[in-house]
């Protein structure tokens, strides 16, 4: 197995973000696979994963979130260290269906950088509201997606501190695509 260590600052006052700070591991495909909390150090340790590639996502109350990438090999200790900014921006809104307005819970929200970084995600509640915290400033793209609904996308710009309303109204989706995956050479099903 693999460790990640290291430690998470205040990128104003150098200051150590200290027993408050979250490092949380994520798979390509979105799932936590390990988190922690920075020590009174600020330091972390997050040990016994796979080798592979991982975001790592840094973040703290009152504070941006960052989001490192890291290919760990076997038995290899990487250090990621992160000096978050202050002030973080936040996104909020609401998720609808486009024909009906009624409100979509459980839909996906994720948030990227403009080159297709992964940041934060969050679901949306029964009443359809969600909310987005710990951003940096930039230009992010902000996507929902729900179960029988086509995704939805927009691009948002956000200044530090800023709460940016950012809303979604979903088209119904209700095709499917259904058939047998066959070997090509005997014909037997996959």
């Amino acid at each position: 197995p693999a460790t990640i260590r290291g430690q998470v600052t205040d990128a104003q006052t150098g200051n150590h973000i200290s027993g408050a700070g979250v490092v949380t591991v994520i798979t390509g495909s979105g799932i936590i696979v390990a988190s922690a909390k920075t020590d009174l150090n600020g330091n972390y340790i997050i040990s016994g994963l796979a080798p592979g590639s991982y975001d790592v996502v840094f973040s703290a109350d009152n504070f941006a979130a960052q989001t490192r990438t890291v290919n760990l090999l076997p038995n290899e200790t990487e250090v990621v260290n992160a000096a978050l900014s202050p002030n973080p921006a936040t996104i909020s809104g609401r998720v609808t269906d486009a024909g009906t307005r009624v409100p979509i819970a459980n839909a996906l929200i994720q948030a990227f950088t403009t080159d297709g970084t992964f940041i934060t995600s969050t679901f949306s509640d029964v009443t359809g509201q969600y909310i987005l915290t710990g951003l940096p400033e930039g230009t992010f793209t902000i996507s929902a997606n729900a179960a029988d609904f086509a995704t939805k996308s927009q691009t948002v710009t956000l200044t530090p501190g800023e709460t940016e309303p950012v809303n979604f109204a979903l088209s119904a989706n209700p095709a499917s695509l259904s058939g047998i995956v066959t070997d090509a050479q005997t014909k037997a099903p996959l």
